[in-house]
């Protein structure tokens, strides 16, 4: 009886409840992955700076005042790096469903979007 092969399961089959899912490919932690998630967690930095800008840009329009970046933003601004990229991290590699990774990803992220928003229209609306 012990010379029974064990049979494999398979990748197209659901799995069964309370068995974790396999992960896909790009949710691996091998150093090309975890390397590309890096340049998209800058991308999100990126998108965050540029939306953050056109906000400000949009209420200072609005208001009739210069766009100026008051030096209390700076910290804020440098806060958005990590966060954008832990924000990233957090979504690819926590566990839970997909909900609760995007749920992790956008208060990861809106946090210090929010506060750098605030600190910036607050200093223009002076």
């Amino acid at each position: 009886m012990s010379d029974l092969p064990v049979p494999l399961p398979r990748p197209d089959l659901p799995s069964l409840p309370g068995t974790p899912a396999p992960r896909p490919r790009w949710r691996n932690p091998s150093a090309g992955w975890i390397a590309l998630h890096l340049l998209v967690g800058f991308g999100v930095w990126f998108a965050l700076l540029f939306g953050l800008g056109a906000v400000a840009g949009l209420v200072a329009f609005a208001r009739g005042v210069p766009v100026s970046s008051p030096a209390s933003a700076d910290a804020w601004v440098a806060l958005l790096l990590p966060a954008s990229i832990v924000g990233w991290y957090l979504f690819v590699y926590g566990r839970g469903t997909a909900a609760r990774r995007w749920r992790r990803f956008a208060i990861a992220v809106a946090v210090p979007a929010a506060m750098t928003l605030i600190v910036i229209v607050s200093d223009m609306l002076r």
